[in-house]
């Protein structure tokens, strides 16, 4: 994913690290915040060392999702970068690319699930080949 940030970074770029538990002890269902070096670890942490400048870490249960949504949809026509394979069981996105590698030994249980919803599967070892070949105008994603 950081190749993809360095590749496409801009101002406008977007971000987002989502995950379906909740990891910090203050919060009961929801959070939603904007991350900066200071406050940044793992994947966030990583995707501002790509260079991006509007990262963003939401943490909810299941039950919420909706509630990220429409934090998301503020960001309409600018180009949205989202790990997170759990959210695609409740959004459609324009693109959703997973990457699936042949040496991993440890694959999570929904990967399957995930892999049939993908628009495209490329390797961990081959995804910076087709880097180039996605583009976003007129506020889509699209792979040419």
């Amino acid at each position: 994913m950081c190749d993809f940030i360095r590749y496409f970074n801009s101002d406008e770029l977007i971000t987002i690290k989502v995950t379906n538990y909740i990891f910090d002890k203050d919060v009961k269902e929801y959070s939603y915040r904007r991350e900066a070096f200071s406050t940044a670890q793992g994947d966030t942490l990583r995707m501002l060392n790509a260079g991006a400048k509007n990262v963003f870490y939401a943490q909810m249960k299941e039950i919420k999702w909706n509630l990220l949504v429409e934090e998301i949809l503020r960001f309409t026509n600018k180009p949205i970068i989202c790990e997170s394979a759990w959210l695609r069981n409740y959004v459609q996105p324009q693109l959703f690319v997973m990457f699936d590698s042949q040496e991993s030994t440890s694959k999570k249980l929904y990967s399957a699930q995930m892999l049939e919803l993908a628009n495209m599967i490329t390797s961990l070892e081959d995804y910076k080949n087709i880097i180039p070949n996605f583009k976003f105008e007129d506020g889509k994603w699209i792979y040419a």
